[in-house]
């Protein structure tokens, strides 16, 4: 689909699934690099921006998807989970997959 840069310095092919539609990068050799700091020192709004994304998240959930916030959502690439431990606090049925 795309070449994206990771890290700054290192160019990504990312290529489409159709099947699960998603995007997806292949033999991702950086990620250990990538996780080393994955909250840094600097990083102090952290939880705010998790509050405010919880809270559009749950809108969209709520008013757009047909299942009105009844289904089961899947936080891909979720870090910490601090986005999933929000949305179960706000009622919905949320997991999350870290690599």
């Amino acid at each position: 689909m795309f070449t994206a840069e990771i890290l700054h310095k290192y160019m990504v092919p990312y290529h489409y699934c159709a099947a699960c539609d998603h995007l997806f990068v292949s033999n991702p050799t950086w990620m250990e690099e990538a996780y080393s700091d994955a909250i840094v020192q600097e990083d102090t709004d952290i939880a705010a921006r998790n509050i405010f994304n919880a809270l559009k998240l749950a809108a969209i959930d709520f008013l757009v998807l047909g299942d009105r916030g009844r289904g089961k959502y899947v936080d891909v690439a979720g870090g910490y989970g601090l986005l999933t431990r929000l949305m179960r606090d706000l009622g919905f049925d949320y997991y999350w997959s870290e690599p």
